[in-house]
């Protein structure tokens, strides 16, 4: 746009030395390499649309060689060809957007303003080239205004993809933390249940008094229990990555489910050297949920707090509450 509009040779160029006029295809050129990546980075994933995505990939090429024609040949015959090719471009990447903004990219539909003002001036620019209406200072001075006028909408956009590329970064550094955490203490806690039935079964082996074939029983089905926990722990990593973790509901009697519950409970914080205690509001008889799940979620959160207690109390409080 500087050369268009005169400013360049008029007031940037040495007075002593004539201007030459190979450097606006260059420009040009690196105009739309620019232009070309910034498509590519600002919408993403056009290879959604792969034939129109091939005709504008096929355009640039075009335009290209006629800048490139411009400069080592002849460079009026290819400013004509870079002209046609330029508006042929702008096309095809109207299309894009265009196809991009109908399945919902906010980005592109930002973008459309901005270039269909430019495809418009650059129609003008070829009516000039083909001799089919004059020159004027309006149209050289349109450029620099059309992208003044449609700045606010490309910032905009910029602005809320830069947003939602920083979301989905924290979102995704969110839970890789949660995974390593989690693989971390069940890579952990593998070892304990483990090296007991391991011990368990040595002990067996041996014929040693020190247990009975009763306790040993007790000892490797408590360690069982616990590592079939950590494992399905591992699963459900698994399912959640995959969008595969489900619920399944199930009506079942709330005050047998607690019982249970306590009893495990209170086995664990026992071993922890802690104190245990269920508080129970008045609760319906039946409850529709996943017990399976709850009981999970519910064991988790007490093997956390009989870790961060010593020799302390935990209360687990149970109460109804009317939905609305």
């Amino acid at each position: 746009e500087l050369v268009n509009s005169g400013v360049w040779p008029q007031y940037l160029w040495p007075e002593s030395q004539p201007f030459v006029l190979e450097i606006l295809p260059l420009c040009v050129a690196g105009a739309v390499i620019g232009f070309t990546l910034f498509l590519h980075s600002f919408i993403g994933n056009l290879k959604r649309f792969p034939i129109t995505l091939h005709l504008f990939h096929t355009s640039v090429a075009v335009l290209l060689s006629s800048l490139l024609w411009a400069v080592t040949i002849q460079y009026r015959q290819g400013g004509l060809v870079w002209s046609l090719s330029v508006v042929v471009m702008l096309f095809f990447s109207l299309a894009l957007i265009t196809q991009a903004a109908w399945q919902g990219s906010r980005q592109a539909k930002l973008l459309m303003i901005t270039t269909s003002a430019i495809w418009l001036l650059e129609l003008l620019r070829l009516g000039v080239t083909l001799g089919l209406n004059s020159i004027t200072i309006t149209m050289i001075a349109s450029a620099p205004w059309a992208f003044v006028l449609t700045a606010p909408a490309v910032l905009a956009g910029i602005s809320r993809h830069s947003r939602e590329v920083h979301e989905k970064y924290l979102l995704e550094k969110k839970t890789t933390e949660i995974r390593s955490q989690l693989l971390a203490r069940v890579g952990h806690d593998l070892r304990a249940p483990l090296s007991s039935i391991l011990g368990v079964s040595r002990l067996l082996e041996a014929n040693s008094p020190r247990t009975t074939p009763r306790e040993a029983g007790i000892a490797i089905g408590r360690s069982g229990k616990l590592l079939l926990r950590q494992i399905d722990d591992l699963l459900d990593l698994a399912r959640m990555d995959v969008g595969q973790l489900s619920l399944h509901p199930q009506p079942f009697v709330l005050g047998t489910w607690l019982e249970a519950l306590r009893a495990s409970a209170e086995l664990m914080s026992t071993q922890a050297g802690n104190q245990f205690r269920l508080e129970v509001d008045e609760l319906p008889h039946t409850v529709l949920a996943d017990a399976d799940r709850l009981n999970q979620v519910l064991t988790n959160l007490l093997i956390n707090a009989n870790r961060a207690t010593s020799h302390g109390l935990i209360t687990l409080a149970c109460m109804a509450q009317v939905a609305d």
